[in-house]
């Protein structure tokens, strides 16, 4: 199986990465939600990044369900921001995890143990 993860903001010096899209080559095999873990790591242990932040669909509860599990935190609502192909208008969830919140993970602990 195939996932594939677009970050950006890589360069910015102000310590902060977005999750443009994360997506995998099958549906429905819990590949992306596996992938989640190892994804946040690598942004702030190889990236230094103190802020990990992306946005979500409001249209898409499965993703932000993960997202909320992994320890994001939603920060508010983006109103209306993508143009959907029926020509109607959608909103997105803005999430973000902050280096104290990722060193303080559960699973973190567990990891270093």
């Amino acid at each position: 199986m195939r996932a594939f993860a677009i970050l950006s903001k890589l360069a910015e010096p102000h310590g902060v990465v977005l999750l443009k899209r994360l997506g995998a080559a099958e549906t429905d095999t819990g590949l992306s939600r596996r992938m989640m873990p190892l994804l946040i790591d690598r942004v702030f242990e190889q990236f230094g990044a103190n802020r990990f932040e992306l946005d979500v669909a409001v249209l898409n509860p499965r993703a932000t369900h993960v997202y909320r599990r992994e320890g994001f935190v939603q920060e508010g609502t983006v109103r209306e921001v993508y143009r959907h192909w029926d020509g109607a208008y959608h909103s997105s969830h803005l999430f973000s995890m902050l280096r104290r919140e990722w060193e303080a993970l559960p699973r973190r602990a567990v990891k270093s143990s």
